[in-house]
């Protein structure tokens, strides 16, 4: 049981990954996709390549080279966060006088049920980060947003909130009786070094 949950705890080697754009002719892996939350899982199959056609979403699957699978998915749009009362006064404190900040969203991500706890959601995390970056050097992007499920039927361990907590973000808001919470990721200090060092 012990050598079990070490074997959790090993990343998965990033040099077996390989990300490919969902699309007709790679949508023929998705079916072999199982997640611990249905509602992920759904998505990659019922709506995803519809969304990616419709250009309401990218959606971006990572697949194993060794195992010819996938390990996960990822899927991004344009986004926007609206600030309530007290945010929106801190941002006129510095001079910036807006209602909304852009934004990009991570509007689903899952990882294939027998490769979670190896690390590949935090490597979709830092893939997101940089994407965010890149559409800043033409179209400033300030935040990282994610609505986070909270159904009652997740168990505690598997909380959404729980894992984007430890990437760096933290709540936006949560309403009431609600089954997401709205979660941000601010970049402004990624975006700051990037400046540094770019050429």
């Amino acid at each position: 049981m012990q050598d079990s949950i070490e074997q959790d705890k090993i990343p998965y080697p990033g040099e077996d990954i390989e990300i490919v754009e969902l699309g007709d002719s790679s949508s023929v892996f998705i079916s072999g996709f199982e997640s611990e939350i249905k509602e992920i899982e759904a998505f990659l199959k019922e709506d995803a390549l519809k969304q990616e056609k419709e250009g309401v979403n990218r959606t971006f699957l990572w697949m194993s080279r060794e195992y010819h699978q996938i390990l996960g998915y990822i899927t991004i749009c344009a986004d926007a966060i609206n600030l309530d009362k007290v945010q929106k006064d801190e941002m006129i404190r510095r001079g910036i006088n807006y209602k909304s900040l852009p934004a990009l969203k991570i509007g689903r991500m899952g990882v294939q049920k027998s490769f979670c706890r190896k690390g590949i959601g935090t490597k979709m995390i830092a893939f997101a980060v940089d994407r965010a970056v890149k559409i800043h050097r033409i179209a400033a992007c300030r935040f990282i947003t994610v609505d986070a499920k909270n159904d009652e039927i997740i168990p505690e361990r598997l909380k959404p909130e729980r894992f984007y907590k430890k990437n760096g973000f933290e709540i936006l808001k949560t309403k009431e009786k609600s089954n997401v919470v709205h979660m941000y990721k601010n970049l402004v200090n990624i975006i700051k070094e990037e400046e540094k060092i770019k050429p």
